[in-house]
This record gives structure tokens, sequence and C-alpha cells, in this order.
């Protein structure tokens, strides 16, 4: 599995390398595909577990995807010029707030502490 990764990975490294443009423009077609199919299942799911209480919040999240899918499929191909960098910029934002705050709670965690033995 690992040899089938790795060959994946060179073909489509090389392709983006050779063709930066057409790689651009199949990597937002693909992302906006993404959305859509992913809000689909997820408002799916959302009416699956509608008694369980936070399913609200799976539909919101749902309708979500489907309309940055549809948004970024409709903008094509300007959306191409955006949505890769945007996309990857929120995930670099949420990504190094996850690490502060990992390293600030592993900082309080090894934090001496002053109690006392009774």
């Amino acid at each position: 599995m690992n040899l089938l990764i790795g060959i994946l990975y060179v073909v489509a490294g090389g392709y983006l390398l050779l063709l930066p443009l057409a790689g651009i423009f199949t990597l937002t077609i693909v992302v906006a595909a993404l959305f859509l199919a992913d809000g689909l299942l997820e408002a799916i799911m959302a009416f699956r577990i509608r008694p369980h209480e936070g399913w609200g919040w799976v539909l919101v999240s749902g309708l979500a995807a489907i309309a940055a899918g549809l948004l970024i499929a409709m903008q094509l191909p300007n959306s191409a010029t955006w949505a890769i960098g945007l996309l990857v910029g929120i995930k670099m934002i949420f990504a190094g707030w996850s690490f502060i705050a990992l390293a600030l709670a592993g900082h309080r965690s090894s934090a001496p502490t002053t109690a006392h033995a009774v």
C-alpha cells in the first residue's frame, strides 16, 4: 500500500510541477466536488441522527460545505486563483492555533504544583 501511495504522490507531484496552471484548475475542481459530496452526505447524516442532540450543527456544517462547493464550482475558472490558497490558509491558521493550544496545555501540565501532602 505504501508503494502505491508513493507512486500516486510522485505522479501527482510531477503533474503539478510540469503543468502548474492545469494542476491548480484540476485541484479546484476536485475540491469543489469534494465539498459538494461531503456536504450532501453530512446533510443526509444529520437527518438520520435527528433525534440526537447536536444534529442541527451537523446539518449546518453540511449546508456550509454545499454552499462552499457551489461557490467554487460556479466561479470556475476564476475560483482556481483563490480557492486553494484560501483553504490552505484557513487550514494553516487552525493547525497553528491547535499546536499553540497543545503546547500551552503541555506547559501547564508539566508545571510544578505547590500542593502539600498532609
